[in-house]
């Protein structure tokens, strides 16, 4: 809910980063639209990711004290064993991708097993369930902290919602090229500059569609397409 974000001890709004230094020493990076709360007690280190994607690279020595260091969401929570690691809310599941360390997945079903994640990992998980680890790239998965957006043969129309998390204005293509492929690395921070990049590279045409009392939305068609 818009308020739980609002009201969150840190946030970003669309298209903005940043990253913070919490009172343990870790270090946390907040991705486009996230927010998060931090409950850090005698017992544990607990961070509720209410929106949003984070980057966390846990801290050691006197000031962790031995508390576990656990990241909740909607879904469950993941539990940092010493590492860097990033984790991403959607509507429907979360992504935990490891680079260095380990981490380990609950689900909010409490009959649902644990899974392990090491560093070069990722996997997506809901409330019922973990899917299974596939490979994390720390190159791709991290990109966004420098405020790039990396896509290697992503489809456009998988390539345009990721990067409509950076824009306040909703993205989106003809149906008749959705399933071409893009590659590169694209600003987060300029993205009316990334969409004419990528028209060029596919030789497509941005249009603008004017929307009632609403913002503008931008669209790629075919070039020959009026």
């Amino acid at each position: 809910a818009p308020w739980r974000e609002m009201a969150a001890d840190l946030r970003t709004g669309v298209g903005e980063r940043r990253a913070t230094t919490l009172a343990d020493g870790s270090t946390v990076v907040l991705n486009t639209a996230s927010a998060i709360n931090v409950r850090f007690g005698a017992a544990e280190r607990r961070l509720q990711l209410v929106a949003g994607e984070v980057l966390i690279t846990t801290a050691h020595g006197a000031a962790a004290s031995g508390r576990a260091f656990v990241v909740e969401t909607r879904h469950g929570q993941a539990q940092a064993l010493g590492t860097r690691f990033s984790v991403r809310q959607d509507e429907h599941a979360t992504r935990v991708a490891v680079f260095d360390g380990a981490v380990q997945i609950r689900p909010a079903d409490a009959s649902a097993s644990p899974v392990l994640l090491r560093a070069g990992q990722q996997t997506r998980f809901n409330a019922a369930g973990t899917g299974a680890p596939g490979p994390a790239d720390a190159l791709t998965d991290t990109a966004w902290t420098h405020g790039s957006l990396v896509a290697l043969s992503m489809r456009l129309d998988d390539f345009l919602e990721e990067l409509g998390r950076y824009s306040d204005r909703p993205l989106s293509c003809d149906p008749a090229v959705a399933a071409l492929r893009i590659s590169g690395s694209y600003p987060t921070g300029n993205v009316d500059a990334a969409l004419r990049s990528v028209a060029q590279a596919l030789s497509l045409r941005v249009e603008v569609v004017d929307r009632l009392w609403r913002p503008q939305a931008m669209r790629l068609a075919p070039a020959g397409r009026a």
